[in-house]
């Protein structure tokens, strides 16, 4: 059994996208045709929604996220106010892949997705060799699975 935990540049990785969302709505705004009043209480209404996800939500958010790889199946749990947890056994399991996005790829991270017959599990940024390290585990569980 190996558990793995979200590195601390994840979070960061987090907080640069919601400012690039947060300035690209506040720029949009400046661009609609609608009183100044209105575009004032938007633009209030979106900092403020920034900096909840800035200080409270992504923090909780990226200690809340555990991925345990066990004998037989993978354990993943997530979440702030709505905890989920995913157990995906290895039988189920269809197809794994990293995901590097040009931003991610300039912090060393990778997103692991996990696709089952109808879903699929998306695994936030691990650090390279941890998603490595997972991809490889899964892996060998499978073909041990398949030699039985």
């Amino acid at each position: 059994m190996k558990t793995y935990a979200l590195p601390k540049k994840t979070l960061w990785l987090w907080r640069i996208r919601a400012a690039l969302a947060a300035l690209l709505l506040i720029a949009i705004c400046f661009f609609l045709p609608i009183p100044f009043d209105i575009m004032a209480i938007l633009c209030c209404v979106i900092l403020f929604l920034f900096c909840g996800a800035y200080f409270w939500y992504l923090p909780k958010f990226i200690c809340s996220c555990r991925i345990t790889v066990l004998k037989d199946s993978i354990i993943i749990k997530r979440g702030v106010i709505i905890e989920n947890t995913h157990i995906l056994p290895f039988s189920r399991l269809i197809h794994t892949l990293t995901v590097q996005t040009p931003l991610s790829k300039l912090f060393s991270l990778n997103m692991v997705l996990l696709k089952a017959a109808r879903f699929r599990i998306f695994v936030p940024e691990l650090s390279s060799a941890d998603a490595q390290s997972l991809i490889s585990e899964i892996n060998s569980e499978e073909i041990y699975e398949k030699n039985l």
